[in-house]
């Protein structure tokens, strides 16, 4: 496996963090990593008896493939990122206009509770004005029920008809009677 770029390594022995600083052939991009516990790690190594400081140098420079690696994810996602950058400018300028449409369309949009609220005023107002109708209508009704009750107690029966006929006739007779 190739690698296409430079990394540059500088490793600084005090108590500040340890940086390695990784760049990109001439010129190019560069960033800053932390190995801080890499290095603690490289000192444990040190101290011990059968490790020279050249293996730990062999060590480092093992590890230099990993921080290239490293580099080249980042390098990718930096691409990928820049894709999708451009994708979405892209999209933008498409469907700027339908956006903005979209947006201004939304602002007209009615809740739940404003649709209800218009419904409401609208058709209540006319339900109000049928309530009140019926209301009269059905007032109307009692009121004509309560005649025609007050009818019914008053009307008189046909055998109570017949009877006032009869004792009416008995007294025209009883008064021709004593007409004579």
């Amino acid at each position: 496996m190739g690698c296409d770029h430079h990394v540059k390594v500088n490793v600084v022995k005090s108590s500040n963090p340890v940086r390695v600083n990784v760049s990109k052939g001439s010129g190019g991009s560069t960033g800053d990593v932390d190995l801080s516990s890499v290095l603690g790690i490289i000192k444990k190594l040190e101290t011990l008896p059968h490790l020279s400081k050249e293996d730990v140098q062999v060590l480092i420079n093992k590890s230099l493939p990993d921080l290239s690696n490293l580099y080249a994810r980042l390098a990718t996602a930096e691409a990928f990122g820049r894709e999708i950058n451009d994708a979405v400018a892209r999209m933008n300028m498409e469907f700027g206009d339908d956006i903005f449409y979209l947006k201004e369309t939304v602002k007209y949009f009615l809740t739940e509770q404003q649709i209800k609220d218009i419904i409401t005023n609208t058709v209540g107002d006319a339900v109000e004005q049928m309530r009140r109708n019926y209301n009269d209508l059905f007032d109307e009704i009692d009121m004509t029920n309560s005649t025609l009750n007050r009818i019914k107690m008053t009307m008189l029966t046909e055998t109570q008809v017949q009877n006032l006929i009869d004792t009416a006739l008995s007294k025209l007779v009883n008064a021709e009677e004593v007409r004579y």
